[in-house]
């Protein structure tokens, strides 16, 4: 059977191939079993298998063929094969799957078929980010039991290690997960924004690379049993993308923080930076330099220009692992125009207690007036697990996000959204106060933070940090959802994207992506109240209502493919707004006011992939 494929966002995706087997559904989304529920309730998220290269680099997998055995309503029976190539890897894997009664078995043999080095080759198991707090039964590999739960706060280590079977329940369904081929464990994936913890074979603490030689077999297991006392699968609660959204706005509820933007890469400017980049004001451009770069004084001075043209301070992150490289740094900085100035180790990417005391002898002995702040450059992840580590006494926390870390489909970046708010939660736990910095937020990573290898040069860096996304509406609706989900009472900034280029909000030309236009939207609502939206929103929707001296915007976003209608409820002071318009795509439209006894209505339709804004009332001058 030839795998079909799908456009969707403007990129390529596998189709959705429907899996039914008595209580058993499921679905196979390209090379990975995604959706595994039994009698309506939803047991796991995803069974894939993965190759992870040297430097913890996912290889490209694609379902080169999907032979379907048997495809009743009782059995579900096929056979895949999944080809990986990419990173100097040639590898493919015989996928068995079995569907039917009470078991979901997955079973895959692989061979090499060139010599590479690997981190990690298996199936990997994700469970839903709704399972924290959920109990749970772990089976050692020596037949111990242990009873545990899965973590509700990101856990920066693997809370289950060992494993041979784990059973736990879901409403009225048991199941029981059990390995072969393989010593499992589990690691809470919301460190890194996935909205999953991932259960894996072959134990981080086991040595690696892995040389793999040419023919070199791997193969392993996976079963899922589950029982029900219920015979009939109930039916799960699903909201059509053609429904209605119907909610109501409130009362303030937090402030929306200062949006920043970080420095272009300097290869691709254009050879003349005079041209404005943006059209509109940036509170701050966020400059990563590291120490050992040879180009990071061109950087700089790249980045002073295009601080210029954005009327923009600098925030500055220096990566440097002795004091006199940091003081090089330091002294050739423009400080009377840098806002925020911090430090990182270049082997831990943390702030280490060391280099701390070298910043803050350099901005004593340069009288810098701003903030010192610290923390992380890679993902939340370094900071969860170092935060006993860091210095007590930075101004504020730092640390970046990504959706990207183990998986590229767009499904799983859109459902990253959940966990970063997780993330923005447990960070301000985390800070004891102190104001906490996020960013830069990229669709991909901006570097390989556990390379084995060694750090890579920014050259190769901004190449693989390269989405084509990057310049499509869904990017745009993407960014509106991130901002929702990090704004929250604790969280300062956050930092998006580059200026421009191929990583930014604007072509090299100056001309705006549609993220572009949103974020230039932003800028200057920064302190502006967040209202309350009272009602039930799809997880692929976002209602975000930012209440002005003058008036309200409803920025609304669908990352849904399919256009959804959305009905908002005014609050009593906006029932009788002077002004009103709905702007989409560059253009104004009128939204449609409906008045009724218990209040004012404004529907609009948001097409998919897109952000609209709903202005009420007189937007002030400085806004429009």
């Amino acid at each position: 059977m030839k795998t079909p494929t799908r456009t969707a966002f403007g990129v390529n995706r596998a189709a959705v191939v429907p899996i039914r087997a008595g209580q058993w559904t499921a679905e196979l989304v390209g090379d990975e079993l995604a959706h595994i529920a039994f009698a309506g309730e939803p047991l796991l998220r995803a069974i894939r298998v993965v190759v992870r290269d040297y430097d913890w680099r996912t290889v490209p997998a694609r379902l080169a063929r999907l032979n379907v055995l048997r495809g009743d309503s009782n059995v579900f029976e096929s056979e895949l094969l999944i080809e990986f190539r990419g990173f100097g890897v040639s590898f493919d894997a015989a996928v068995a799957l079995r569907v039917g009664g009470e078991e979901f078995r997955v079973s895959f043999q692989s061979v090499a078929l060139n010599a590479f080095r690997r981190n990690r080759i298996g199936l990997v198991i994700l469970h839903s980010a709704d399972d924290a707090g959920r109990r749970v039964r772990v089976c050692d590999t020596s037949g111990g039991t242990t009873a545990s739960e899965f973590p509700e706060k990101i856990s920066p280590y693997q809370p289950f290690k060992n494993i041979a079977k784990m059973a736990w329940r879901r409403g009225l369904v048991d199941a029981e997960l059990g390995f072969q081929g393989e010593t499992f464990e589990t690691e809470d994936q919301r460190n890194w924004t996935d909205d999953s913890f991932k259960t894996y074979g072959t134990p981080l603490e086991l040595p690696f690379p892995v040389d793999i030689a040419v023919g070199d077999v791997v193969s392993q297991s996976v079963l899922l049993l589950a029982t029900c006392k219920q015979v009939t699968p109930r039916p799960r609660a699903h909201t059509s993308h053609r429904d209605t959204v119907k909610v109501e706005l409130g009362g303030p509820t937090r402030t929306l923080p200062t949006l920043g933007l970080t420095a272009s890469h300097i290869r691709t400017l254009p050879a003349s930076t005079s041209v404005p980049l943006c059209g509109a004001c940036c509170p701050t451009l966020l400059l990563e330099i590291r120490e050992n770069d040879a180009a990071w004084e061109e950087g700089l001075n790249l980045a002073v220009i295009e601080a210029d043209n954005l009327g923009a301070e600098l925030d500055v992150r220096v990566v440097a692992g002795d004091e006199e490289g940091l003081r090089s740094v330091v002294a050739a900085l423009p400080l009377g125009r840098v806002r925020r100035l911090a430090v990182y180790d270049p082997a831990s990417y943390v702030t280490s207690e060391r280099m701390w005391q070298h910043l803050k002898d350099a901005a004593v002995r340069h009288s810098f007036s701003g903030d010192l702040v610290g923390g992380t450059c890679a993902h939340f992840a370094e900071l969860n697990r170092n935060a006993a580590r860091i210095p007590a006494d930075l101004a504020g926390l730092t640390f970046s996000v990504t959706p990207q870390m183990h998986v590229t489909e767009t499904e799983h970046i859109v459902e990253s959204i959940a966990a970063q708010r997780v993330v923005a939660r447990d960070a301000v736990q985390l800070s004891a106060g102190r104001p906490i910095h996020i960013g830069p937020v990229t669709l991909k990573a901006r570097f390989n933070a556990v390379a084995t290898s060694g750090p890579s040069t920014p050259e190769e860096d901004a190449c693989a940090a390269i989405d084509v996304r990057q310049t499509l509406p869904f990017t745009a609706a993407w960014t509106l959802a991130s901002i929702d989900a990090l704004t929250r009472p604790g969280v300062a900034s956050l930092t998006y994207y580059e200026a421009r280029g191929p990583r930014g909000i604007a072509a090299c030309s100056g001309d705006r992506y549609p993220v572009g236009d949103l974020i230039t939207s932003l800028f200057g609502h920064e302190a502006y109240a967040v209202l309350a939206v009272r009602g039930t929103i799809p997880s692929d929707t976002t209602i975000f209502p930012l209440q002005g001296a003058k008036g309200v915007d409803v920025y609304l976003g669908n990352l849904s493919d399919q256009p959804r209608t959305l009905h908002l409820r005014l609050p009593s002071h906006l029932r009788h707004a002077d002004a009103l318009e709905c702007a989409r795509g560059g253009e104004s439209q009128s939204a449609v006011v409906h008045q009724a006894p218990e209040g004012t209505v404004v529907k609009t339709t948001i097409p998919g992939e897109e952000v609209c804004v709903v202005s009420i009332g007189r937007r002030p001058a400085e806004t429009t």
